[in-house]
């Protein structure tokens, strides 16, 4: 009788091991890391056209992201570059927002270039399919600054 009660609770062991094993191969695999997605969602070329106020475009601008590099660049009616920056950039998520922060600031293009400028800036972002929404003026310490809004259309794809 022990023997029997022993073989049962061996055997129910034995299948209860399989088949944790077997459901952990089964279990999807983790997601990874959302900050990593979210810099993927925001690598390549974006563009915005500049207005008037009578809604002409004199300029455009080109953002350029790789890796954890960014890359602005402001171009004039005739496509003549009137200044350009690039900086290192860090995204974050703050409960539900994504937050977009870059440092080391310097001016490669333009009256200012060589200049660096210390600190740091941010603005919330979103991207949406092919628009990349930048929103500055609502982190703590821009107060003072205008609220706007950016969007950025992706750039297609060159054909090889």
């Amino acid at each position: 009788m022990r023997r029997k009660l022993f073989l049962i609770v061996f055997g129910v062991g034995i299948v209860s091991l399989i088949a944790g094993l077997h459901a952990q191969d089964e279990q999807p695999k983790r997601e990874e890391d959302p900050l990593k997605e979210d810099l993927k969602s925001v690598q390549g070329q974006w563009t915005r056209k500049v207005l008037d106020r009578q809604g002409k475009q004199i300029g455009t601008v080109v953002k350029v992201i790789r890796e954890n590099k960014e890359r602005v660049t402001h171009l004039d009616a005739e496509g003549k570059v009137v200044r350009a920056h690039a900086v290192e950039i860090e995204l974050r998520r703050i409960g539900p927002v994504r937050v977009f922060t870059y440092t080391k600031f310097e001016f490669i293009k333009g009256p200012d270039e060589g200049k660096k400028l210390k600190g740091h800036g941010g603005y919330i972002y979103k991207v949406e399919g092919n628009r990349f929404i930048e929103v500055n003026g609502l982190l703590i310490g821009q107060e003072k600054e205008p609220t706007t809004v950016l969007v950025w259309e992706k750039a297609k794809e060159r054909e090889a």
